[in-house]
Protein backbone atom coordinates (compact mmCIF):
# COMPACT_ATOMS: atom_id res chain seq x y z
CA UNK A 1 0.00 0.00 0.00
CA UNK A 2 1.52 3.34 -0.98
CA UNK A 3 1.55 6.30 1.39
CA UNK A 4 -1.05 8.00 -0.83
CA UNK A 5 -3.48 5.19 0.04
CA UNK A 6 -2.81 5.04 3.77
CA UNK A 7 -5.77 6.30 5.81
CA UNK A 8 -3.42 7.69 8.50
CA UNK A 9 -0.60 9.76 7.06
CA UNK A 10 2.55 10.60 8.98
CA UNK A 11 1.30 14.18 9.41
CA UNK A 12 -1.96 12.94 10.93
CA UNK A 13 -0.08 10.50 13.19
CA UNK A 14 2.05 13.41 14.49
CA UNK A 15 -1.06 15.49 15.14
CA UNK A 16 -2.65 12.60 17.04
CA UNK A 17 0.46 12.28 19.22
CA UNK A 18 0.46 16.04 19.82
CA UNK A 19 -3.22 15.95 20.72
CA UNK A 20 -2.66 13.28 23.36
CA UNK A 21 0.42 15.10 24.66
CA UNK A 22 -1.46 18.38 24.99
CA UNK A 23 -4.46 16.72 26.64
CA UNK A 24 -2.11 15.08 29.13
CA UNK A 25 -0.26 18.32 29.76
CA UNK A 26 -3.57 20.13 30.31
CA UNK A 27 -4.57 17.61 33.01
CA UNK A 28 -1.07 17.69 34.51
CA UNK A 29 -1.21 21.49 34.77
CA UNK A 30 -4.65 21.30 36.40
CA UNK A 31 -3.28 18.75 38.88
CA UNK A 32 -0.40 21.06 39.73
CA UNK A 33 -2.85 23.94 40.18
CA UNK A 34 -5.01 21.79 42.49
CA UNK A 35 -1.97 20.92 44.61
CA UNK A 36 -0.93 24.58 44.82
CA UNK A 37 -4.45 25.70 45.81
CA UNK A 38 -4.55 23.00 48.48
CA UNK A 39 -1.24 24.19 49.92
CA UNK A 40 -2.34 27.85 49.95
CA UNK A 41 -5.68 27.11 51.59
CA UNK A 42 -4.40 24.47 54.00
CA UNK A 43 -7.09 22.05 52.81
CA UNK A 44 -6.42 18.38 52.30
CA UNK A 45 -6.45 17.19 48.72
CA UNK A 46 -9.55 15.28 47.69
CA UNK A 47 -8.53 11.82 46.40
CA UNK A 48 -11.22 11.79 43.71
CA UNK A 49 -10.23 15.20 42.33
CA UNK A 50 -6.58 14.13 42.19
CA UNK A 51 -7.33 10.83 40.45
CA UNK A 52 -9.64 12.49 37.91
CA UNK A 53 -6.68 14.65 36.81
CA UNK A 54 -3.70 12.35 37.37
CA UNK A 55 -4.99 9.33 35.47
CA UNK A 56 -5.86 11.17 32.22
CA UNK A 57 -2.58 13.10 32.49
CA UNK A 58 -0.62 9.85 32.88
CA UNK A 59 -2.42 7.91 30.17
CA UNK A 60 -2.47 10.73 27.62
CA UNK A 61 1.19 11.69 28.11
CA UNK A 62 2.38 8.09 28.03
CA UNK A 63 0.25 7.32 24.97
CA UNK A 64 1.73 10.35 23.22
CA UNK A 65 5.16 8.96 24.02
CA UNK A 66 4.16 5.59 22.55
CA UNK A 67 2.76 7.21 19.41
CA UNK A 68 5.91 9.29 18.97
CA UNK A 69 8.09 6.19 19.16
CA UNK A 70 5.84 4.42 16.68
CA UNK A 71 6.12 7.37 14.29
CA UNK A 72 9.92 7.13 14.45
CA UNK A 73 9.67 3.38 13.87
CA UNK A 74 7.47 4.04 10.85
CA UNK A 75 10.02 6.49 9.47
CA UNK A 76 12.72 3.82 9.76
CA UNK A 77 10.82 0.72 8.70
CA UNK A 78 7.52 1.78 7.11
CA UNK A 79 5.39 0.03 9.74
CA UNK A 80 3.78 0.90 13.06
CA UNK A 81 4.63 -1.77 15.65
CA UNK A 82 1.64 -3.49 17.24
CA UNK A 83 2.84 -3.27 20.83
CA UNK A 84 2.71 -0.98 23.84
CA UNK A 85 6.28 -1.98 24.81
CA UNK A 86 8.14 1.34 24.61
CA UNK A 87 11.54 -0.19 25.34
CA UNK A 88 11.16 -2.75 22.56
CA UNK A 89 10.18 -0.07 20.05
CA UNK A 90 13.10 2.12 21.13
CA UNK A 91 15.58 -0.75 20.75
CA UNK A 92 14.55 -1.21 17.11
CA UNK A 93 15.39 2.40 16.22
CA UNK A 94 18.70 3.40 14.68
CA UNK A 95 21.59 4.29 16.96
CA UNK A 96 21.42 7.87 15.66
CA UNK A 97 17.73 8.18 16.58
CA UNK A 98 18.36 6.67 20.01
CA UNK A 99 21.22 9.13 20.62
CA UNK A 100 19.09 12.09 19.54
CA UNK A 101 16.27 11.06 21.88
CA UNK A 102 18.76 10.70 24.74
CA UNK A 103 20.30 14.12 24.02
CA UNK A 104 16.91 15.87 23.87
CA UNK A 105 15.80 14.19 27.09
CA UNK A 106 18.99 15.31 28.85
CA UNK A 107 18.21 18.90 27.85
CA UNK A 108 14.60 18.62 29.03
CA UNK A 109 15.54 16.84 32.26
CA UNK A 110 17.68 19.76 33.38
CA UNK A 111 14.61 22.05 33.47
CA UNK A 112 12.85 22.65 36.76
CA UNK A 113 9.54 20.92 37.36
CA UNK A 114 6.83 21.64 39.92
CA UNK A 115 8.11 19.41 42.77
CA UNK A 116 4.63 18.63 44.09
CA UNK A 117 3.59 16.98 40.86
CA UNK A 118 6.84 15.45 39.65
CA UNK A 119 6.30 12.12 41.40
CA UNK A 120 2.82 10.83 42.09
CA UNK A 121 1.87 7.82 44.20
CA UNK A 122 -1.53 6.21 44.65
CA UNK A 123 -1.79 4.08 47.78
CA UNK A 124 -4.67 1.78 48.63
CA UNK A 125 -4.66 1.12 52.37
CA UNK A 126 -6.44 -1.90 53.80
CA UNK A 127 -7.54 -2.50 57.39
CA UNK A 128 -4.79 -5.03 58.05
CA UNK A 129 -1.86 -3.70 56.06
CA UNK A 130 -1.23 -0.12 55.08
CA UNK A 131 0.59 -0.06 51.77
CA UNK A 132 3.66 2.14 51.66
CA UNK A 133 4.39 4.37 48.70
CA UNK A 134 7.00 3.13 46.27
CA UNK A 135 10.46 4.68 46.28
CA UNK A 136 10.89 7.42 43.68
CA UNK A 137 12.55 5.91 40.61
CA UNK A 138 15.62 7.30 38.89
CA UNK A 139 14.54 8.83 35.57
CA UNK A 140 17.69 10.87 34.95
CA UNK A 141 18.36 9.26 31.55
CA UNK A 142 16.08 8.62 28.60
CA UNK A 143 16.52 4.85 28.91
CA UNK A 144 15.66 4.93 32.62
CA UNK A 145 12.64 7.16 31.96
CA UNK A 146 11.48 4.90 29.15
CA UNK A 147 11.82 1.81 31.36
CA UNK A 148 9.78 3.59 34.05
CA UNK A 149 7.16 4.72 31.53
CA UNK A 150 7.04 1.37 29.72
CA UNK A 151 3.79 0.16 31.28
CA UNK A 152 2.17 3.48 32.28
CA UNK A 153 -0.38 3.53 29.46
CA UNK A 154 -1.33 -0.11 30.00
CA UNK A 155 -1.59 0.04 33.81
CA UNK A 156 -2.84 3.57 34.51
CA UNK A 157 -5.74 3.42 32.07
CA UNK A 158 -7.11 0.56 34.22
CA UNK A 159 -5.78 1.89 37.52
CA UNK A 160 -8.54 0.31 39.57
CA UNK A 161 -7.61 -3.19 38.36
CA UNK A 162 -3.91 -2.79 39.03
CA UNK A 163 -4.30 -1.20 42.45
CA UNK A 164 -6.10 -4.31 43.67
CA UNK A 165 -3.00 -6.34 42.78
CA UNK A 166 -0.26 -3.90 43.81
CA UNK A 167 -1.67 -1.85 46.70
CA UNK A 168 0.38 1.14 45.51
CA UNK A 169 1.48 2.58 42.19
CA UNK A 170 3.93 5.37 41.56
CA UNK A 171 4.49 7.50 38.50
CA UNK A 172 7.26 9.96 37.74
CA UNK A 173 5.57 12.55 35.53
CA UNK A 174 8.96 13.97 34.55
CA UNK A 175 9.68 10.73 32.68
CA UNK A 176 6.61 10.88 30.46
CA UNK A 177 6.59 14.68 30.04
CA UNK A 178 10.21 15.01 28.99
CA UNK A 179 10.32 12.09 26.55
CA UNK A 180 7.75 13.41 24.08
CA UNK A 181 9.53 16.52 22.72
CA UNK A 182 12.46 14.44 21.47
CA UNK A 183 9.97 12.51 19.37
CA UNK A 184 8.77 15.59 17.55
CA UNK A 185 5.67 15.78 19.75
CA UNK A 186 5.12 19.42 20.54
CA UNK A 187 3.74 20.27 23.95
CA UNK A 188 1.88 23.57 23.67
CA UNK A 189 -0.15 23.69 26.89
Amino acid sequence: MTSAHRPITLAIARKLAEGHANAGLHHFNELHQLVEESKRSGRTLDFNQVIVLAVPAATSLSFALELGLKILHFQHFGTYPLTHDLVAIFRKLSTASQSELERTYDEMFARQEPPECTYFTVVMASDTNTALPQAMPDVSTFRAALAHANDVFVTWRYLYEHLELRQSMGLHFKAIRNCSPGLGVELTG
